[in-house]
């Protein structure tokens, strides 16, 4: 689904390929501003008059899908990455796209679980020990979690509007997620539901102005602070780039970071700033930091291919592939000390980095200081491709095979 090297001395392709190629998240219209006839939470709310009234749904009790006979572990891998959850989110349909399957596992244990979904869907996470997904069949919107243990399955919202993009925080006690119009698409703002029952779902963040400016808006994306304390949300419109804007989710404070000139997907988010693509027609890319508290924007790396925030010991570090190198490469910029150093090489046909990129659902959780590598730089190969995705150790470069990972 990446999109292919087409030069020896190149992997990755052009960014612009590679999102052609990539997941596209969808909202279909239908008619209605107000949601109605959702189910209501438990404890009912009262939304301020102006704003929608957003029916939620507090999580079942008992799982929506029951967990499939408990599958036994396989050898273990070691090194901490027992456990670790993974998904990723494929299309389905042969012509057309007329649907998603969800394939989500933990690192360790014998066979994934599976969701089908409708088209839209999305998928996020692993948050613990948790999936969460949604899908919307053209009048309802769903969104629910699965486990990665047991492949139990709960619905925590439905709406009558369609919900683009929602996701956990740290404790997976509280939703957030972005509404829209089903009619005109508009943006809804950004919620956040109780996952405890105590209420109904809460604005949290009204729409942007700029966001008309960005129709028609092709992806919303989530991104978390390491320390679950602030909440980046970026919104990309067709051609124009990306903007952002990012919650305090204590203070309920949002900056909205209309100075910063439009960028590309956000690679993650550090205690102080967030880390985006320029906004690039295509690989190499510069890569840029913008501060959170004042906005200024610096470049990090004036070249560089597929990108990811590595939470490393000696301090985050953003890994990306080289471009114009004989070999494969990976570098690492040390946010900390500024200073870059190879992290691994390979030949060109070797495993390359499993990055997710915006419209490109697939993601992992691992300990401090791995990433993944895979083939053609994919975390469940597609049929044919040789090799196993496996992770990679910063520093002394050992390798353990992700025999986990399957479909």
């Amino acid at each position: 689904m990446d999109a292919k090297r087409t030069g020896p001395t190149w992997r990755g392709g052009g960014f612009g390929l590679l999102l052609s190629a990539a997941i596209v998240v969808v909202v279909v219209g239908v008619a209605g501003r107000q949601p109605a006839g959702a189910q209501p939470s438990q404890v009912p709310g009262s939304p301020a008059p102006s704003d929608p009234a957003v029916p939620s749904m507090a999580p079942a009790a008992t799982p929506l899908v029951p967990a499939p006979t408990a599958r036994p572990s396989i050898a273990p891998l070691g090194y901490g990455l027992d456990g670790s959850g993974w998904f990723q989110l494929d299309s389905t349909g042969t012509d057309s796209i007329t649907g998603y399957r969800l394939t989500a596992g933990a690192l360790g244990r014998a066979g994934p679980f599976t969701v089908d979904l409708p088209n839209p869907a999305f998928a996020a996470g692993p948050f613990g020990g948790l999936v969460l997904y949604g899908g919307d069949d053209g009048t309802r919107s769903e969104i629910g979690s699965l486990s990665v243990a047991d492949g139990s399955q709960r619905v925590l919202l439905t709406s009558d509007q369609p919900v683009w993009r929602a996701t956990l925080d740290r404790n997976a006690a509280n939703l957030y997620y972005v509404l829209l119009d089903r009619t005109t698409r508009a943006e809804l703002g950004i919620w956040r539901l109780h996952l405890d029952g105590t209420r109904k779902s809460e604005l949290v963040a009204s729409p942007p102005a700029w966001e008309a400016n960005l129709q028609p808006v092709t992806a919303v994306e989530f991104a978390w602070g390491p320390a679950g304390d602030v909440l980046a949300v970026y919104t990309c419109g067709l051609g124009v780039g990306c903007r952002t804007r990012v919650l305090d989710v204590a203070t309920g404070k949002v900056r909205s970071y209309d100075e910063v000139p439009l960028l590309g997907d956000i690679i993650g988010v550090t205690a102080d700033s967030y880390i985006a693509y320029e906004n690039c027609p295509g690989f190499p890319c510069r890569l840029m930091r913008v501060d959170l508290a004042t906005g200024a924007v610096d470049t990090l790396v004036e070249e560089a291919g597929p990108a990811v925030l590595v939470v490393a010991a000696a301090g985050p570090m953003v890994v990306y592939e080289a471009p114009s190198v004989p070999d494969y490469e990976l570098l690492g910029f040390d946010l900390t000390t500024g200073t870059t150093r190879q992290v691994y090489a390979d030949a060109m046909n070797g495993p390359a980095l499993v990055s997710s990129l915006q419209r490109r659902s697939l993601n992992i959780s691992l300990p401090t200081d791995w990433l993944v590598l895979g083939p053609e730089g994919e975390l469940l190969p597609l049929s044919g491709s040789p090799g196993a995705p496996q992770a990679l150790r910063l520093g002394d470069n050992v390798r353990v095979p992700l025999t986990g990972v399957s479909r």
